[in-house]
Protein backbone atom coordinates (compact mmCIF):
# COMPACT_ATOMS: atom_id res chain seq x y z
CA UNK A 1 0.00 0.00 0.00
CA UNK A 2 1.10 3.64 -0.87
CA UNK A 3 0.37 6.63 1.46
CA UNK A 4 -0.01 10.09 -0.36
CA UNK A 5 -0.23 12.46 2.12
CA UNK A 6 -0.57 16.38 1.31
CA UNK A 7 -1.29 19.09 3.39
CA UNK A 8 -3.65 21.93 2.83
CA UNK A 9 -3.02 25.23 0.99
CA UNK A 10 -2.25 28.07 2.80
CA UNK A 11 -5.19 29.19 4.95
CA UNK A 12 -6.97 32.76 5.99
CA UNK A 13 -5.18 32.45 9.61
CA UNK A 14 -1.37 30.89 7.80
CA UNK A 15 -1.15 34.16 6.33
CA UNK A 16 -1.80 36.23 9.24
CA UNK A 17 0.32 33.79 12.23
CA UNK A 18 -0.78 35.78 14.80
CA UNK A 19 -3.88 33.79 16.60
CA UNK A 20 -3.78 30.14 17.56
CA UNK A 21 -5.72 28.06 14.28
CA UNK A 22 -6.74 24.46 15.28
CA UNK A 23 -9.99 23.53 14.79
CA UNK A 24 -11.39 26.90 13.34
CA UNK A 25 -12.66 26.41 9.86
CA UNK A 26 -10.32 28.73 8.25
CA UNK A 27 -10.89 29.18 4.44
CA UNK A 28 -7.70 29.31 1.84
CA UNK A 29 -6.13 32.27 1.54
CA UNK A 30 -5.47 33.64 -2.29
CA UNK A 31 -2.43 32.09 -2.46
CA UNK A 32 -3.55 28.72 -0.49
CA UNK A 33 -6.00 28.54 -3.72
CA UNK A 34 -3.46 28.60 -5.97
CA UNK A 35 -1.00 26.42 -4.32
CA UNK A 36 -4.03 23.99 -4.26
CA UNK A 37 -4.21 24.03 -7.99
CA UNK A 38 -0.91 23.72 -8.20
CA UNK A 39 -0.76 20.63 -6.60
CA UNK A 40 -4.05 18.92 -8.42
CA UNK A 41 -2.11 19.58 -11.25
CA UNK A 42 0.35 17.51 -10.27
CA UNK A 43 -1.60 14.80 -9.02
CA UNK A 44 -3.43 14.67 -12.52
CA UNK A 45 -1.92 11.37 -13.71
CA UNK A 46 -1.69 9.39 -10.61
CA UNK A 47 -4.29 7.04 -9.66
CA UNK A 48 -6.02 6.49 -6.53
CA UNK A 49 -8.74 3.97 -4.59
CA UNK A 50 -9.52 6.54 -1.85
CA UNK A 51 -9.17 10.28 -0.98
CA UNK A 52 -10.03 10.99 2.32
CA UNK A 53 -9.73 14.58 3.89
CA UNK A 54 -10.45 16.21 7.53
CA UNK A 55 -13.54 17.86 6.90
CA UNK A 56 -12.07 21.64 7.93
CA UNK A 57 -12.38 23.50 4.55
CA UNK A 58 -8.71 24.44 3.93
CA UNK A 59 -8.59 20.64 3.87
CA UNK A 60 -11.54 19.89 1.76
CA UNK A 61 -11.32 22.43 -0.44
CA UNK A 62 -7.50 21.39 -1.28
CA UNK A 63 -9.36 18.26 -1.45
CA UNK A 64 -11.68 19.26 -4.16
CA UNK A 65 -9.04 20.78 -6.10
CA UNK A 66 -7.30 17.57 -6.63
CA UNK A 67 -10.44 15.79 -7.33
CA UNK A 68 -11.18 17.97 -10.03
CA UNK A 69 -8.87 15.81 -12.51
CA UNK A 70 -10.18 12.10 -9.76
CA UNK A 71 -13.78 13.21 -10.08
CA UNK A 72 -14.46 8.75 -10.12
CA UNK A 73 -13.05 8.73 -7.02
CA UNK A 74 -15.42 10.19 -4.40
CA UNK A 75 -14.04 12.41 -0.97
CA UNK A 76 -14.67 10.89 2.09
CA UNK A 77 -14.96 13.31 4.92
CA UNK A 78 -13.34 12.39 8.44
CA UNK A 79 -12.76 14.29 11.54
CA UNK A 80 -10.21 12.32 12.84
CA UNK A 81 -8.10 14.17 10.05
CA UNK A 82 -8.28 17.50 11.99
CA UNK A 83 -5.84 19.21 13.24
CA UNK A 84 -4.74 19.62 16.51
CA UNK A 85 -7.57 21.70 18.75
CA UNK A 86 -6.05 24.21 21.13
CA UNK A 87 -9.73 24.20 22.89
CA UNK A 88 -10.37 28.09 24.46
CA UNK A 89 -7.00 29.12 22.81
CA UNK A 90 -8.06 29.15 19.12
CA UNK A 91 -9.17 32.73 17.43
CA UNK A 92 -7.21 34.30 20.63
CA UNK A 93 -3.94 36.00 19.79
CA UNK A 94 -0.40 33.84 20.08
CA UNK A 95 0.88 34.24 23.95
CA UNK A 96 3.49 32.23 25.50
CA UNK A 97 0.98 29.34 26.80
CA UNK A 98 3.25 26.45 25.47
CA UNK A 99 6.81 28.24 25.17
CA UNK A 100 6.43 28.98 28.96
CA UNK A 101 6.31 25.83 29.55
CA UNK A 102 9.21 23.39 31.14
CA UNK A 103 8.11 20.44 29.38
CA UNK A 104 7.79 20.50 25.26
CA UNK A 105 4.43 22.19 23.85
CA UNK A 106 3.13 18.29 22.61
CA UNK A 107 2.62 17.36 26.18
CA UNK A 108 0.76 20.69 27.22
CA UNK A 109 -2.90 20.78 26.92
CA UNK A 110 -4.74 23.66 27.10
CA UNK A 111 -8.29 23.77 28.48
CA UNK A 112 -10.96 22.11 25.75
CA UNK A 113 -8.09 21.06 23.93
CA UNK A 114 -5.90 17.96 23.02
CA UNK A 115 -2.06 17.39 23.39
CA UNK A 116 -0.18 14.55 21.15
CA UNK A 117 -1.74 11.81 22.96
CA UNK A 118 -5.34 12.72 22.14
CA UNK A 119 -4.06 13.54 18.37
CA UNK A 120 -2.62 10.03 18.06
CA UNK A 121 -5.64 7.76 19.58
CA UNK A 122 -7.89 9.02 16.43
CA UNK A 123 -5.17 9.38 14.09
CA UNK A 124 -4.37 5.78 15.24
CA UNK A 125 -8.01 4.70 14.62
CA UNK A 126 -8.19 6.24 11.28
CA UNK A 127 -4.93 4.16 10.07
CA UNK A 128 -5.97 0.85 11.62
CA UNK A 129 -9.02 1.39 9.11
CA UNK A 130 -7.03 1.89 6.20
CA UNK A 131 -4.55 -0.50 6.31
CA UNK A 132 -7.01 -3.08 7.45
CA UNK A 133 -8.41 -1.99 3.76
CA UNK A 134 -7.95 -3.55 0.46
CA UNK A 135 -6.49 -0.01 -0.87
CA UNK A 136 -3.53 0.08 -2.82
CA UNK A 137 -3.15 3.81 -3.55
CA UNK A 138 -4.78 6.19 -0.88
CA UNK A 139 -4.78 10.06 -0.95
CA UNK A 140 -5.43 11.85 2.37
CA UNK A 141 -5.72 15.45 3.18
CA UNK A 142 -4.89 16.93 6.12
CA UNK A 143 -2.63 19.53 8.34
CA UNK A 144 0.28 19.49 9.78
CA UNK A 145 -0.21 18.44 13.36
CA UNK A 146 -1.72 15.73 11.60
CA UNK A 147 0.57 14.08 8.99
CA UNK A 148 3.32 14.81 11.89
CA UNK A 149 1.30 12.17 13.93
CA UNK A 150 1.28 9.79 10.63
CA UNK A 151 4.77 9.89 10.55
CA UNK A 152 5.22 9.51 14.56
CA UNK A 153 2.74 6.32 14.31
CA UNK A 154 3.90 4.77 11.49
CA UNK A 155 8.00 5.28 11.65
CA UNK A 156 8.26 5.29 15.39
CA UNK A 157 9.82 8.90 15.10
CA UNK A 158 10.00 10.46 18.67
CA UNK A 159 7.34 12.69 19.15
CA UNK A 160 9.09 15.64 20.08
CA UNK A 161 11.36 15.41 16.86
CA UNK A 162 8.27 14.90 14.57
CA UNK A 163 6.69 18.25 15.99
CA UNK A 164 9.53 19.84 15.51
CA UNK A 165 11.47 21.61 12.67
CA UNK A 166 13.19 18.85 12.03
CA UNK A 167 9.87 17.46 10.76
CA UNK A 168 8.66 20.32 8.28
CA UNK A 169 5.71 20.35 6.85
CA UNK A 170 4.95 22.97 4.84
CA UNK A 171 1.28 24.19 3.03
CA UNK A 172 0.36 21.87 0.13
CA UNK A 173 3.58 19.37 0.86
CA UNK A 174 3.58 16.11 -0.87
CA UNK A 175 4.78 12.97 1.21
CA UNK A 176 4.79 9.42 -0.03
CA UNK A 177 4.47 6.51 2.59
CA UNK A 178 5.28 2.30 1.60
CA UNK A 179 3.51 0.42 3.70
CA UNK A 180 4.59 -3.39 3.67
CA UNK A 181 4.46 -6.00 5.79
CA UNK A 182 8.02 -6.38 6.23
CA UNK A 183 9.38 -2.76 5.45
CA UNK A 184 7.46 0.71 6.04
CA UNK A 185 9.54 3.48 4.23
CA UNK A 186 9.47 7.51 3.27
CA UNK A 187 9.91 7.40 -0.16
CA UNK A 188 8.87 11.31 -0.68
CA UNK A 189 9.13 14.03 2.34
CA UNK A 190 7.86 17.48 2.53
CA UNK A 191 8.16 17.74 -1.19
CA UNK A 192 6.69 21.37 -3.07
CA UNK A 193 8.32 21.13 -6.66
CA UNK A 194 5.12 21.47 -7.63
CA UNK A 195 4.52 25.21 -6.55
CA UNK A 196 7.04 25.88 -9.43
CA UNK A 197 3.15 25.66 -11.22
CA UNK A 198 2.55 28.78 -9.94
CA UNK A 199 4.26 30.71 -11.86
CA UNK A 200 3.31 28.54 -15.04
CA UNK A 201 -0.23 29.36 -13.70
CA UNK A 202 0.49 33.00 -13.74
CA UNK A 203 2.08 33.20 -17.46
CA UNK A 204 -1.15 31.06 -18.56
CA UNK A 205 -3.39 34.20 -17.12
Amino acid sequence: MKLYLVRHGQSTVNLSGEVYQGQLDSDLSDLGLKQAEAISLRLKEYKFDAIYTSDLQRARKTADAICKYHNKTKIILDKRLRERSHGELEGKPKDDFYTSKDIHQIYVKPHLGEDYLDIKIRVEEFLKQILESKFEDVLIVSHGGTMRTILHILFDIDPEIAWSKQTPVSNTAFFILEIKEDERKIVLQNCTEHLKYLEELKEAK
